[in-house]
């Protein structure tokens, strides 16, 4: 060592030599053992560099780790020599691994006083070590203590920061058995159980397993990371785990346990079904259901099974069925049932749903109607007789009206579902015959007298929604009637029956060719209670009219 680092090792007052009290040491002790072991020697003032162990001082843990590690056979040397009775592996590795702030390697201050089983120096420039060592200097030094837990025990050195003068505490503690804590908890999502096991040994390891069944099995323990392992559960109870904790010398053992109860997740099947009106789409979903849940079948309106492959994906837990086409033409409610089954760590639970679609009929709020019309009167007549006058013979006549046979049209407005409002005009030609008997002569004639009755009326439908829209009608009209002449035997005569206002009363009926089409065979049964004046009588008409034609709801 050159002059300046003895000035440096003097300054710092940290490089501890043995002085005269090791030179004063018998020469015969050992080469495989501490010298001295008498008495305890003091130790009071610094120098003699050549006995240090290192000319290099250990200030930070990066040095002390450095030194440690270029002359670890030297001090392995004098760890034996010290009949130490760890492993140096230990006290190497604990160096080693050390961090700043380790609560195992740490710096302290040795006062005066400290003593010390043995202290490792150079004698000749080889490792040594003498035992008993009392440092009487008058001030404290700075040192590395590096507490060491070797066979379970634990030890404590001492090394100087200004050399690697490696010493040992005197005394030694025992270390209890490792600390050993299990603890166990089930995810019921997971469907496992989470085993965690901490210990202040070397290790942790679960050694039995007991579930609701008896005896489980460890190869079904999964580790994870951090002293953690996963169990599979397959039936509700406890289950319990017990571990061993372990030295690291491995001569220490304890052991520890630890129990769950388990209530493991049941399946919850939720379906739901709702209908688009507009798109005739029928919308299916599991969502809200436990498990994983799937459509197992489903029913079509008539009761048959549905085609699975009809339904169509339309993201997790939720498909889309086009019901529409498969509704057969006629308006009505129209029911399909899903049904579904969600599964759970081995159970099942089922559920359907209903969705119910309208069709209903071709509705519109105008109906055409045009017809073909018979017209069936009351036969009404009426008879005259003028007596004989002077050259004149009597005289005698009958008039008599009779059926008809015409056409005719109606405009109804529906301003609600079952209600119209009704326009009806017809053209019929009324057969009338005027018989006329005077003296010896006598004539007959048929002549058509127009009837022309325009209505206006209010309908009831009674079945607007059925194939046959049967509805009923009250009405007023006004009738004009037109007159004719008559003539036979070179004699005329005019007949004006005029026009009348009469109230009436139908029932009809609207025969669609099918459900969607808006043409539809219409006809109806009409009364309607009216009469014709001629010459001054009022014969009842009061016809019943027969139609018969066609319609256009639109």
């Amino acid at each position: 060592m050159n002059q300046q680092s003895g000035f440096r090792l003097a300054r710092w007052a940290t490089v501890l030599t043995l002085l005269l009290a090791v030179a004063a040491l018998p020469a015969t002790a050992s080469q495989h053992e501490c010298i001295g072991g008498d008495r305890v020697r003091d130790v009071t003032a610094w120098g003699r560099p050549a006995t240090t162990f290192s000319p290099y001082p250990a200030r930070s843990l990066g040095e002390l780790k450095d030194l440690f590690n270029r002359y670890e056979s030297d001090l392995r040397t004098v760890l034996g020599r010290a009949g130490w009775e760890g492993n140096p592996d230990d006290l190497f590795r604990t160096v080693r691994m050390a961090e700043e702030g380790s609560p195992l390697v740490t710096v302290k201050q040795v006062a005066p006083g400290a003593e010390f089983a043995w202290m490792a120096f150079r004698r000749k420039g080889q490792p040594a070590c003498v035992k008993d060592i009392r440092w009487a200097g008058k001030s404290t030094f700075p040192a590395w203590s590096i507490t060491v837990v070797s066979n379970d025990v634990e030890y404590v050195f001492m090394v100087p920061q200004e050399c690697l003068n490696l010493a040992a505490e005197k005394g030694r503690k025992p270390v209890p058995p490792p600390t050993c804590d299990l603890k166990a908890s089930f995810d019921p999502e997971a469907d496992a159980i989470t085993v965690t096991g901490t210990t202040n040994g070397a290790s942790i390891e679960v050694t039995k397993i007991t579930t609701p069944a008896g005896a489980g099995k460890l190869g079904d323990l999964k580790p994870l990371n951090g002293g953690r392992w996963s169990y599979p559960v397959s039936a509700d109870g406890t289950y319990s785990f017990e571990a061993r904790a372990t030295s690291a010398s491995g001569r220490q053992s304890s052991t520890c346990s630890a129990s769950v109860p388990v209530t493991r997740k049941k399946p919850v099947c939720t379906i739901s079904a709702s209908v688009d009106p507009d798109t005739q789409v029928i919308t299916v979903s599991t969502a809200g259901s436990v498990g994983s849940a799937e459509i197992t079948g489903f029913k079509m309106w008539d009761g048959s099974s549905g085609e699975m492959s009809a339904l169509q994906s339309a993201g997790a837990g939720k498909w889309t069925f086009a019901a529409g086409p498969t509704l057969p033409k006629k308006p009505g409610d129209y029911t399909f049932t899903f049904d579904a089954v969600s599964r759970l760590h081995g159970y099942e639970a089922t559920c359907s749903a209903g969705a119910t679609l309208t069709k209903e009929r071709r509705r519109g709020q105008w109906i055409v109607r045009g017809y073909a019309a018979r017209v069936d009167s009351s036969g009404d007549e009426f008879n005259t007789v003028t007596p004989a006058v002077g050259d004149f013979p009597e005289e005698r006549t009958k008039f008599s009206i009779g059926n008809a046979t015409g056409f005719g049209g109606a405009v109804e407005y529906l301003f609600r579902p079952n209600w119209g409002v009704e326009l009806d005009a017809m053209l019929a030609d009324l057969d009338t015959m005027f018989v006329f008997d005077i003296g010896p002569l006598w004539g007959m004639d048929h002549q058509d007298v127009d009837f022309q009755p325009i209505s206006l009326g209010i309908n009831y439908h009674l079945t607007p929604d059925k194939r046959a829209d049967v509805f009923l009608g009250a009405f007023v009209s006004a009738v004009d009637y037109g007159d004719a002449t008559y003539s036979d035997l070179g004699l005329s005569f005019r007949k004006d029956l005029g026009s009348d206002t009469g109230f009436g009363a139908k029932v009809g009926v609207d025969i669609p060719f099918s459900w969607e089409s808006p043409w539809a065979i219409t006809g109806s049964l009409r009364y309607i209670a009216t009469s014709a004046e001629v010459d001054n009588v009022d014969l009842d008409v009061d016809p019943l009219i027969f139609t018969l034609g066609l319609a256009y709801k639109f």
